[in-house]
């Protein structure tokens, strides 16, 4: 799988992981399902294992990082593993997918791979998905999630339809005039179970040569005792796994006999492939109701670890998951090919494993190739059959009709076997290369949805004969033109360069003609075609001599999702990709220095779309993990107008008082500094909470080596309003996770006026982080370290929602808690009163700081702190956007302080000094002042202590503000 789509995978992955102590006390709807459909809804007062939405109720799944487990380590590996289970109080902690021990089998980096995943129970009182988000930050581990469930997808049947001859229309009796299957062929059938002892599939069930039946002893060494017939991974509670792979639920039986039910035997069904041999894998509990799947992709492992070339899953859910995807490249790395059902949701949606890369998704037609009406389509959909009123075997030697993407996925999966044993050393691709290719068009029957059925309905008599070319796309790379990746994302103006590898599995051709298509106003082709040259069968070639090129128009929305269509064509066989872009995204990384961080166009920082932070990068030290999961202003008046962007009341939601007038900017290199971004926003979204004021950000970041620890935030409020604001404060709100996130430390510096944060678990995360309010004022610190899970009213916490009360008592408290943790921690730090004269402004700045230790941490925000007074010395930015005079930085000062200001246009102007009385002490500017952010100096030696104001006055603006001077 390709860099791009892991990150895809990761990201996807993420947004399961929502933080928060937020019980789920709503019924959910179960959306993942076993895709048949089966009249008969889920019983969930007989289960014995309820699932919640889609997942395991207290189950996690989690793999452990490569540095931290080896063959030669176990010792060190145990340790770890007791230190998970105590710390996130699991039990039953065990390895998904043991090393094989088969005397003849050599373990290769695969293996080693595939056992450093663990699954556990959860004892302790977090919800699944909090759980996984605190295992994702302990340093041991690589990944962690729910265990996911899947379901079946079958639809109702009716015994009273006759059965639609669809071997006939696959044209099956015809193909097998050309072969007849193969018994060495072996097909995992990965589902609900399957009858064994059925009539019609009995000479076709698998038997393991390596086991003794019933002797209690792993004879064979694959990891599962007594596996003579495949394996059961959920016995009849999901709890406890046997060796008696018999159903449950029909549906797996049904399946099976569309595939591989002996074929010629006087008896029942003909099954497609013919002849071959059944694997079965039981993968839900023994109800004969249940259409859940509790352990597809361990059933899809263990049957490719022991010799099916086919896997069949008719089944699927909504939700991308590492580990499944780790298991699907697993299957394909070892030659197995997967066939799995689209889904029977009649949508675009994606369900998995049938989206994966590398799996043949099978949609479902009708006898006179029409879609059905349930079946899903879409440009991830490789093939369609035959799925309504499929007459096949029953347990107990009955026969019944069935319909769904269940049904059609083993007509696909029997045809391979077809293929298979035609083509003896074909591989996966080539095997599914020629299923697609060979298949019969049907878009001119299915106008509405040409191209999203894949390369037509499958038809097994051509699969066996034609020569055919046979192609993918296997992976799409965007760049810029520099040669920097887009990691698909891209600024309004932005030219997009779109490089493509290809593979041709099968025939040679001559060259393959490659279209880029969309019907998107905000993109411009430049080039939309291209030409291979000629390439021999399993031949790779990658076009970077002849990208695509692209380019995004000045007025795209933001976070616009662009959709181009690639079409790869040869000899009347197509290819097609879907690529996306997000175009105008309203996040932005500062990314220069030691620090990766991530901005937005609202105010947040770390992600731009809480809680599944899939956008951005949050905040990452020197290459390590992600220490931040939420970032955000938090400013206001009193506790019934707050203007924020944290998480709210709500703690699944953030939220939303400020919104972008002008999207944020990044500029690499600035004009002054090595990286500037810019941003304006409004408070005109918030409703009743309203204050009416613009916040423009302004962020900068320094590559020099004593300068690479930090990035500066600066905030300018201005008063958008006719009258004055009164008592603001304004605030960041940061929601810190070091290492093991359960045993963090927030804590403050007063006087450095430095929040921190740092992780005590000595195998945790070294580094410390900090945030060092910048701005020189005589008003308040104000900062609350918060132990993220504490309820109690005095100290309370936030997973349970953070309110307008509790953000304001923070914002407005002064230092009101000193120190949180060890626990889940955040903090808030700040500054005020404020009173904000009518088109008057503030300033304030914060440092976001990192360090490998306190001592550097603290050095790092002294840093921070004199680059910060720099700016005001200099003018490292553009033309600022909002009129702005700051308060006098030192203040009080002793002889002489420095004042700055903002003009967002060349205009006249005088800057005056003011006594107590009134009159005039020094005039610092008169005449025409540049459009920039600016300072001058005030010598006041000759003045005598006292309070003094200073005015700022030009054609179109007037601010006010005090200094005192003390000797």
């Amino acid at each position: 799988m390709d860099g791009e789509i892991i990150k895809e995978l990761s990201m996807s992955t993420r947004t399961l992981f929502i933080r928060g102590f937020w019980l789920i006390l709503i019924s959910m709807v179960l959306s993942d399902a076993l895709y048949t459909a089966n009249a008969s809804q889920l019983k969930t007062e007989q289960r014995k294992r309820t699932p919640r939405d889609n997942y395991l109720p207290d189950v996690v799944v989690f793999k452990l990082r490569k540095s931290t487990h080896g063959l030669l380590r176990q010792l060190e590996t145990q340790q770890i593993l007791a230190r998970i289970q105590a710390e996130y109080e699991l039990r039953d902690v065990s390895q998904v997918f043991p090393p094989p021990l088969r005397p003849q089998h050599v373990q290769d980096e695969l293996d080693e791979s595939m056992a450093r995943i663990y699954t556990a129970h959860v004892s302790g009182p977090l919800d699944v998905p909090s759980l996984c988000d605190r295992l994702r930050h302990d340093l041991s581990v690589e990944y962690a999630e729910p265990h996911y469930i899947q379901r079946l997808y079958e639809t109702p049947n009716d015994p009273y339809i006759k059965s639609q001859n669809f071997l006939s229309q696959i044209g099956a009796s015809q193909a097998w005039d050309v072969v007849k299957g193969d018994s060495t062929i072996i097909i995992g059938i990965v589902d609900s179970g399957v009858d064994w002892h059925h009539v019609d599939l009995s000479a076709h069930i698998w038997t393991n040569k390596g086991e003794i039946p019933n002797n209690k002893i792993d004879d064979d060494h694959n990891g599962f005792v007594d596996d003579v017939h495949g394996w059961d991974f959920a016995g009849n509670d999901g709890n406890h796994p046997d060796n008696d792979p018999k159903p449950g639920s029909p549906h797996g039986t049904h399946v099976a006999g569309i595939a591989a039910a002996v074929t010629n035997n006087g008896i029942g069904v003909a099954g497609v492939g013919f002849s071959a041999t059944i694997m079965p894998v039981k993968t839900s509990t023994d109800e004969s109701s249940s259409t859940w799947i509790l352990y597809g992709y361990e059933g899809i492992k263990y049957a490719v670890d022991n010799g099916a070339s086919i896997i069949n899953c008719s089944w699927g859910g909504s939700t991308l998951s590492q580990f499944e995807a780790e298991v699907i490249q697993y299957a394909e790395a070892r030659g197995s090919l997967i066939v799995a059902a689209a889904g029977n949701d009649s949508s675009a949606s994606l369900g998995y494993p049938a989206s994966y890369p590398g799996v043949l998704s099978v949609a479902s037609v009708d006898a006179n190739d029409h879609k059905s009406s349930f079946s899903n389509y879409g440009y991830n959909v490789g093939i369609s059959a035959p799925g309504e009123n499929i007459f096949s075997t029953y347990p107990d030697d009955q026969y019944e009709y069935m319909t769904g993407t269940s049904m059609a996925t083993p007509v696909v999966s029997g045809t391979a076997i077809l293929v298979k044993a035609h083509h003896p050393s074909w591989v996966a691709g080539q095997i599914a290369a020629q299923i697609r290719s060979s298949a019969k068009p049907i878009d001119d029957l299915n106008p509405s949805y040409a191209g999203l059925l894949g390369s037509g309905r499958v038809d097994a008599y051509a699969a066996v004969t034609a020569q055919v070319p046979g192609f993918s796309i296997t992976s799409v790379r965007l760049y810029s033109p520099d040669g920097v990746s887009k990691n698909r994302t891209a600024l309004p103006g932005d030219t997009v360069l779109i490089s493509i590898t290809l593979k041709n599995w099968l025939q040679p051709v001559n060259g393959i003609t490659l279209n880029l298509k969309t019907s998107d106003q905000y993109i411009e082709l430049l080039r939309n075609n291209a030409t291979t040259g000629s390439l021999n069968t399993l031949d790779t070639t990658t076009l970077d001599g002849q990208p695509f090129i692209t380019v995004v128009r000045s007025n795209v929305p933001y976070n616009h999702e662009i959709e181009l269509l690639l079409e790869a064509t040869a000899n009347d066989v197509t290819d097609r990709k879907l690529i996306t872009l997000i175009a105008n995204p309203t996040f932005q990384n500062h990314d220069v220095n030691n620090i990766v961080m991530t901005l937005t166009s609202r105010g947040t920082l770390a992600f731009d779309d809480y809680p599944d932070n899939t956008r951005g990068e949050g905040f990452i030290y020197k290459h390590g993990p992600n220490l931040l999961f939420e970032g955000a202003i938090v400013c206001g008046t009193d506790n019934t107008h707050i203007i924020d962007v944290a998480r709210g009341s709500n703690p699944m939601e953030q939220d939303r008082a400020l919104a972008p007038v002008r999207i944020l900017q990044m500029k690499t290199p600035g004009r002054f500094l090595a990286q500037e971004g810019s941003a304006l926003l409004s408070d005109d979204s918030a409703g009743s909470a309203r204050v009416g004021i613009n916040i423009h950000l302004q962020s900068f970041a320094w590559t020099d080596p004593s300068e690479q620890d930090f990035v500066i935030l600066m905030y300018t409020i201005k008063n958008a309003g006719v009258t004055r604001i009164a008592s603001f404060y304004f605030g960041m709100y940061y929601d810190w996770d070091l290492g093991t996130a359960m045993e963090n430390i927030a804590g403050v510096d007063v006087a450095n006026k430095l929040g921190y944060a740092y992780d005590t678990d000595t195998a945790g995360v070294r580094t410390w982080v900090g945030v060092k309010l910048l701005t020189s004022s005589p008003l308040a610190l104000a900062f609350r370290a918060i132990a993220n899970p504490d309820t109690s009213r005095e100290n309370w916490g936030v997973w349970d929602g953070f309110t307008f009360l509790e953000k304001w008592q923070a914002l407005s408290s002064g230092v009101s808690k000193l120190r949180a943790g060890p626990d889940d921690i955040s903090f808030l730090i700040g500054t005020g009163p404020f009173d904000i004269a009518a088109n008057d402004s503030i300033v304030v700045g914060f440092a976001v700081v990192a360090g490998n230790d306190s001592a550097t941490l603290f050095q790092h925000a002294l840093a921070a702190q004199a680059k910060w007074n720099d700016l005001a010395l200099s003018s490292p930015e553009e033309i600022p956007v909002l009129f702005s005079l700051e308060q006098n930085y030192p203040n009080p000062f002793n002889s002489a302080t420095t004042i700055a200001f903002s003009l967002p246009q060349r205009e006249k102007g005088t800057l005056k000094v003011f006594d107590v009385l009134g009159r005039e002490v020094a005039t610092l500017i008169n005449g025409e002042i540049e459009a920039r952010r600016q300072s001058v100096q005030f010598d006041a030696r000759n003045l005598p202590s006292g309070l003094y104001f200073y005015q700022l006055r030009t054609s179109s603006h007037v601010a006010t503000r005090k200094m005192l001077l003390l000797r």
